[in-house]
């Protein structure tokens, strides 16, 4: 007698660790509002990123939004990401194929009169 078990369980666990993941990466390090020569206010904003070290400055303005890597590498940071989307793609290809294979099994066991646990 074969009991069934879901293969589709640990793919869904990494999913949901992955998208914590993500979730959690940025932190602010600090916020600064000020105003310019001309008058206009903006937001200061330093974040880092917690996967690749590098901090990034952020201005924002009312018609203006500027980004660069204040230390570290931004390829790091684009490294990181691209890491975790091809993780997030491959994970979601074999929680796929994972649950597809369940499905094709319980209605296997089910035709047979087979126990479905």
């Amino acid at each position: 007698m074969k009991v069934y078990r879901h293969k589709w369980f640990i793919p869904l666990v990494i999913a949901f660790i992955l998208l914590g993941a993500w979730f959690t990466r940025w932190e602010t390090e600090a916020t600064k509002q000020e105003t310019s020569k001309s008058g206009q206010p903006y937001v200061l904003k330093w974040e880092k990123d917690r996967w690749s070290g590098t901090v990034w400055s952020d201005m924002y303005a009312v018609n203006l939004h500027a980004r660069k890597a204040v230390s570290g590498s931004s390829s790091d940071t684009d490294f990181a990401t691209g890491t975790w989307a091809w993780a997030v793609i491959i994970d979601g290809i074999w929680l796929l194929w994972a649950y597809r294979k369940d499905r094709k099994e319980a209605m296997a066991l089910d035709n047979k009169g087979g126990p479905c646990i």
